[in-house]
Parts: structure tokens; sequence; C-alpha cells
């Protein structure tokens, strides 16, 4: 006859808390539109790009005189997604979309870069 094993926990070691429970679950971003107007077509925006190693691109800063620095809270490390409604997935993209910008510019942006294999789809 089989000797009867005892029943292991299916958690080896259970949160202790409900915040250490909560600290498992990733931070969900909050997607801001930041809109600017151009004093004339050829005005920079002001900004600086780069590329995460998730392929998110990313402010990387503002210049002091940027049109955004003076009317929006964006600020380094957010991620860009769209550039006048235009889904953007690298820096020089961005740059150009923004650089053709006549007058009026929209980022739309996440507040949170995304963990790798992570994508949004913001529903209207």
């Amino acid at each position: 006859s089989r000797s009867k094993q005892p029943r292991r926990p299916l958690h080896q070691n259970p949160p202790s808390s409900p915040s250490e429970t909560l600290s498992n679950i990733p931070v969900l971003p909050t997607i801001k539109t930041y809109k600017v107007t151009k004093n004339r077509p050829d005005e920079p925006a002001g900004l600086f790009l780069t590329k995460a190693k998730n392929g998110a691109v990313l402010v990387h800063s503002l210049s002091p005189e940027s049109l955004f620095r003076k009317s929006t809270p964006l600020h380094p490390g957010q991620e860009v997604l769209s550039v006048n409604e235009k889904r953007v997935n690298d820096p020089k993209m961005a740059a150009t979309l923004i650089t053709q910008a006549k007058r009026n510019l929209s980022l739309r942006i996440s507040t949170v870069e995304r963990s790798r294999g992570f994508l949004y789809c913001q529903v209207k």
C-alpha cells in the first residue's frame, strides 16, 4: 500500500501583505495627448527622443525653449506613442513627423514606459 505524502502548499511563501501582492502587478499607463501650436512652420519643437531597449520611443530631454516645456507637463522618460495621430516606432520617424507639422502638433504620450512584450491599444 502507498503511504500518503503530506500535501505541499500551492504557494511556498505567500505574500505577507496586500501591498506585496500588488507590487507584482505592472503599473498601467495613463495615455495623454499634449497639443502645441508652432508660431511658424520651421519652429523647432525642442524635443530630444531616444529608443528604449524594448523599442519604445522615449522623450530623452527637452530644450529650455521647447514648445512642450512651456505649455505641457511632458517630461523625460515618457513614451511617445503617436505624432499628429500617426503611430511612431522610431525616434527618426517621430522627428520627421514633428518637423513636417506646419502649425498644430500633438503628441500622444504614455506616462509609463512599456515593459518588454507589452502592447497597448487605445479604444476610442
